[in-house]
């Protein structure tokens, strides 16, 4: 049986403790729906997001997060970042959704882009919201369902992404910038790169950096890995080779990411 809790503390990261205590499964990990599309809408990263997309931190074994940046009882993500037009902002949220340990939650039409605001309170929270189908047809709709489709696909086919091992934790957030090994956040440049690993579906060990630019400038960083060799970076179906734990000079696209990943024999 599963045991799932809506629990909303003033502090959401009670909730871990929570479910922890009262032996539930999982519970609603707040912290990811409100900071991480919060962050691109502004165009800019804060210290803090690194626990954020930490986000199997504090569970105990066989328990973890409910993730996700949109649900029924608040506006959508696009009408967060500033609507339709600024769809791409929503990019790196859902990157860092797809890409972080939990049970990922994608919300009735969050895979074309719905839009609709929602007061936080009174009457007007309890309307008719109909779907606009139209938009999964529209140039808006293709690009996210496309954006879904493989950010879903890369989940499936790379089980070391539903584990809890992450890195860089703990994290020091008074860095500004990355720390001595590469990772945790640029806040000047916008910028995020985090590590996970865990078995390969064939039993191998896999590995995967995700680096994430919020911002709405190109930037251009030097992105660390755990291991050299042979890495291929998954949304542009790219290979890479490593030879010195870094990759230096890569451009990353406004509010767009890059997840690499290297496989090791058992």
């Amino acid at each position: 049986m599963t045991f799932i809790l809506e629990d909303m503390p003033n502090d959401r990261y009670m909730a871990i403790d929570d479910t922890n205590k009262i032996c539930a499964t999982a519970c609603w990990y707040d912290r990811f729906h409100w900071d991480v599309p919060a962050l691109t809408a502004a165009g800019t990263v804060d210290t803090a997001l690194v626990r954020v997309v930490d986000t199997a931190y504090d569970f105990l074994p066989g328990k973890g997060p409910v993730t996700y940046i949109e649900n029924h009882d608040h506006a959508t993500v696009i009408d967060r970042v500033g609507g339709r037009d600024l769809w791409y902002k929503t990019q790196p949220p859902a990157i860092a959704l797809l890409t972080c340990s939990g049970a990922v939650m994608l919300h009735n039409g969050q895979e074309f882009g719905e839009d609709y605001s929602m007061p936080e309170d009174g009457s007007g929270r309890v309307v008719p919201r109909p779907l606009h189908w139209n938009y999964a047809d529209d140039a808006t709709g293709q690009q996210l369902i496309n954006l879904y489709k493989s950010l879903i696909k890369i989940r499936r086919d790379h089980p070391a992404l539903r584990t809890a091992n992450f890195y860089p934790w703990p994290y020091d957030e008074s860095f500004t910038t990355f720390n001595p090994e590469g990772y945790g956040v640029d806040t000047g440049r916008g910028v995020l790169i985090f590590h996970r690993w865990g078995p390969a579906s064939a039993g191998q060990l896999e590995r995967l950096i995700v680096a994430l630019n919020f911002s709405p400038y190109d930037q251009t960083v030097s992105i660390p890995f755990s291991v050299n060799g042979a890495w291929n970076e998954l949304l542009a179906n790219q290979a890479v080779d490593v030879s010195t734990n870094v990759l230096p000079g890569v451009l990353l696209t406004s509010n767009w990411g890059k997840i690499y990943v290297n496989t090791s024999p058992a």
